[in-house]
């Protein structure tokens, strides 16, 4: 509290003993908080309120995406960060802060948040990793995971298309290998 004026801190759904901390800290605790136009809540509901209708921007945790890929051998997740839409507003998906929690798969797992029910195939993914921020472009060029993995066999957890070719597979892992990992200029 000594480095702001106000600590305001947004419930979860499994934050059952957070009233008891924040109300013997003198700290505020909320369902959402509104800055502007920026609407800001857990993400494991959504909130109607006039404060949301009006908002251009929303920001919500709760799902705490992450892009999980795998090779022969292992399987990483890297915590990110994902822009898209809701209906007319600017979505932003926080990962996870916590360091034991890397969150969800969106490329694999279902997907929990009402605000998450849609296609993810324009969402933009940003992982951050120290003092550095990796555009990992629209959700959309990812398809060609569940085409290796099912071999279209069935639709991913977030309605991407699996429309990929074994060509445009390569092509995209060679894309992946050689540009996506750099750091923008």
């Amino acid at each position: 509290l000594e480095h702001c004026k106000k600590l305001v801190i947004i419930k979860g759904n499994h934050d059952v003993a957070l009233p008891f901390i924040t109300r013997k800290k003198g700290i505020e605790l909320s369902e959402y908080y509104k800055i502007d136009d920026i609407f800001i809540c857990h993400g494991d509901e959504i909130i109607n309120n006039e404060y949301f209708k009006k908002s251009k921007v929303i920001i919500i945790g709760h799902e705490h995406p992450a892009l999980g890929f795998r090779d022969k051998t292992k399987y990483e997740n890297f915590k990110c960060f994902l822009k898209g839409k809701y209906l007319d507003k600017i979505l932003i998906v926080i990962p996870s802060f916590n360091p034991l929690t890397i969150g969800t798969d969106i490329l694999r797992n279902k997907l929990l948040s009402p605000f998450l029910q849609q296609s993810l195939t324009n969402f933009q993914a940003y992982v951050v990793e120290k003092d550095k921020v990796y555009d990992f472009g629209k959700l959309k060029k990812f398809s060609w995971i569940f085409y290796l993995e099912t071999l279209s066999s069935k639709q991913s957890p977030f309605n991407l298309q699996c429309s990929a070719t074994k060509s445009s597979a390569k092509s995209l892992i060679d894309s992946l290998l050689f540009g996506v990992l750099c750091e923008k200029a």
